[in-house]
């Protein structure tokens, strides 16, 4: 993990208190592999529910442990790959993405096991990822490209979003996701990717249908031509855009935007306002 992650910056999505009926949308169970072992998520309660009648898990506390889990990186990684099966079979969580992501207890702790994205939400891991603010600079000042996302998007479908964003799966550098994400979703290939420039880390926390959702976001500014036309080979994308200053501080009232790109997207129009763009931005500050 790189050194700039420490301290992270962690930020909660408000939302009002609700009837008791619904607390187990809002309440979350850590769970960890053994007694003694570090909390390597947080689970909604039907679903710790679900796993220890059938003998999955059971009741830590008011947490809960792993049946059966070993603690090396490798055996707890294949215990998970069979838990994975599991819930999948009994429609507790979404079919198997495909994507191998590393799990740490912390952010800047070292990996604990690995498993299949699909896993990340309704566990409440810890899920790292990269944004690119694609940004073009013009003489009545720097442009932003944002894109909109498929209203059949595995997440988020039909909100807006930075002009990348995409997940950083296991065995990947921040840059080397950065730029994979990049071409999948803009078409941007690897000489447009030269100038990437890293804007710092920052964690979230926030809810989901999906269950508590934790992500690690590696931040970089990219600048563009003002000829290029983004093109989005994944399928995950409809649309682009790209907005002066004005338009998008409307486009932030008026728009479906993703919670996460929202908060960056806020952060990158306060750099043009109040800093030097230029100056690299380290660690968790998103204040400039």
């Amino acid at each position: 993990m790189p050194d700039h992650l420490h301290p992270v910056e962690r930020m909660r999505s408000h939302r009002p208190l609700t009837p008791l009926a619904e607390a187990e949308t809002f309440a979350y169970r850590p769970w960890r592999a053994s007694v003694d072992g570090p909390v390597l998520g947080h689970m909604a309660w039907s679903l710790a529910e679900a796993l220890c009648a059938a003998g999955q898990a059971r009741p830590d506390g008011f947490g809960l442990c792993l049946t059966d889990a070993p603690t090396d990186p490798a055996g707890l990684s294949e215990r998970l790959e069979h838990l994975r099966h599991w819930a999948a079979a009994h429609d507790l969580i979404p079919p198997e993405r495909g994507e191998r992501m590393a799990i740490r207890p912390e952010p800047h702790l070292e990996i604990a096991a690995w498993a299949d994205r699909s896993l990340m939400r309704p566990f409440g891991l810890w899920l790292q990822k990269v944004h690119i603010n694609g940004q073009v600079r013009t003489p009545a000042g720097p442009n932003l490209w944002l894109s909109l996302r498929s209203p059949l998007a595995r997440s988020a479908p039909g909100e807006w979003d930075t002009l990348v964003a995409g997940g950083q799966a296991l065995g990947d550098t921040a840059e080397v996701a950065a730029r994979r994400e990049a071409f999948e979703e803009a078409g941007l290939n690897s000489a447009q990717c030269a100038g990437l420039l890293p804007r710092g880390v920052v964690a979230l926390s926030y809810q989901t249908p999906l269950g508590l959702h934790r992500e690690v976001l590696t931040l970089f500014d990219l600048d563009l031509p003002a000829d290029y036309e983004p093109r989005c080979h994944d399928g995950e994308i409809v649309l682009f855009r790209c907005f002066d200053a004005a338009s998008l501080e409307t486009a932030m009232l008026a728009l479906p935007i993703k919670f996460a790109a929202r908060l960056i997207i806020g952060n990158w129009v306060r750099r043009q306002q109040e800093c030097d763009p230029d100056v690299l931005q380290t660690g968790g500050d998103m204040s400039c």
